[in-house]
């Protein structure tokens, strides 16, 4: 699964370089960008990893784009900097997934990071929508993730006890700890990912917030199992994380989202970026019932706007009782950010 050293990743690089050419997207680097990467290559060649990984880390300090991050990436994994390497390959995720060369190097990359989460997610999700070429390529790489979490508990198995018994008691942190923990919960493997995560789900101490994050890793990595939730009105739900959308895609805040560029998007940006945000925090709030909750979008957007702005409501022309309702849910999703600032 890993590729085979210096020569494969460099031929990938060369030929998404040879290929930017071709398009006539050429790009003027500054002499010091060239230099940092020429040493970096030299060094490479070398092996001298460590080296290689602080002039491409130079190199991509002066101009950041993907083919820079792929040598920085592969110098940092190489000089075993793993978790640096994971985050820096994060920030072109999205590129990564490009070819199944590039998704073959990031999945390994996670995998020496012990990112079993993230692994997971992008292996079922491909797998899922995959062609009849590809199905036995992702079928290897699901059996490389499963021998990769199989090596990890057995070599690591006090570890992930550990990590396991901090998650079952994140109650009893602060919020700041209880979501610097859950980023660490991405090194359970997904069978122990996925029974820590019904149990989040179901505590009624854990931030709405975080629980919209949990079932949402759970939605990506395709969980068919059936799942408690308790939700905002202090109620259980039972929901199968794979038959749901990603927070964003429901229709309701589609609309919404839509409706607020359309009506202040051009005249007042300052608005507009911050009422985003917060429709964004409160999608994840009502994760995964919004549909249910915003089924007006265009009153919630004139909510919103009449508690921000000087665009007041007429009230006179409005349904009180719908009214009522969502400036109860709004002030209710507030309150539920006020508790981050706690």
């Amino acid at each position: 699964m890993r590729n085979k050293g210096l020569v494969v990743k460099i031929k990938l690089i060369l030929k998404l370089q040879r290929r930017r050419d071709l398009v006539g997207e050429q790009i003027p680097f500054p002499k010091n960008f060239d230099r940092f990467i020429m040493l970096g290559k030299a060094a490479a060649k070398k092996e001298d990893w460590k080296v290689a990984a602080d002039n491409f880390s130079a190199a991509y300090q002066t101009k950041q784009d993907f083919n820079t991050n792929l040598l920085l990436a592969t110098a940092l994994m190489e000089s075993g900097q793993y978790l640096v390497a994971r985050q820096v390959a994060g920030e072109y995720e999205n590129d990564y997934q490009a070819s199944l060369s590039l998704i073959s190097f990031y999945i390994s990359l996670l995998l020496t990071a012990h990112d079993f989460v993230k692994a997971t997610q992008i292996c079922d999700q491909h797998l899922a929508k995959a062609k009849a070429a590809d199905i036995h390529f992702w079928m290897e790489t699901q059996k490389h993730i499963k021998g990769a979490e199989n090596k990890y508990r057995h070599e690591e198995a006090a570890h992930l006890k550990e990590l396991q018994k901090a998650l079952y008691n994140l109650s009893d942190r602060s919020i700041y700890e209880q979501m610097d923990l859950l980023k660490q919960a991405n090194q359970l493997p997904k069978e122990e990912f996925t029974v820590t995560a019904k149990w989040l789900l179901r505590n009624p101490f854990v931030h709405p917030l975080l629980k919209a994050n949990v079932l949402a890793d759970l939605q990506k990595m395709r969980v068919s199992d059936e799942v408690s939730l308790l939700w905002l009105d202090n109620k259980e739900y039972q929901v199968i994380p794979e038959r749901l959308l990603p927070i964003m895609e429901y229709k309701s805040i589609i609309t919404l989202k839509q409706l607020l560029a359309e009506k202040v998007g051009n005249d007042d940006p300052i608005v507009y970026q911050n009422l985003t945000e917060e429709i964004n925090l409160h999608a994840a709030y009502l994760y995964p019932f919004a549909d249910k909750v915003v089924k007006d979008p265009t009153l919630w957007l004139a909510v919103y706007l009449d508690f921000y702005t000087t665009d007041k409501l007429n009230k006179k022309q409005i349904d009180s009782e719908n009214l009522t309702q969502i400036q109860q849910w709004q002030e209710k999703l507030r309150e539920t950010t006020n508790i981050l600032t706690l």
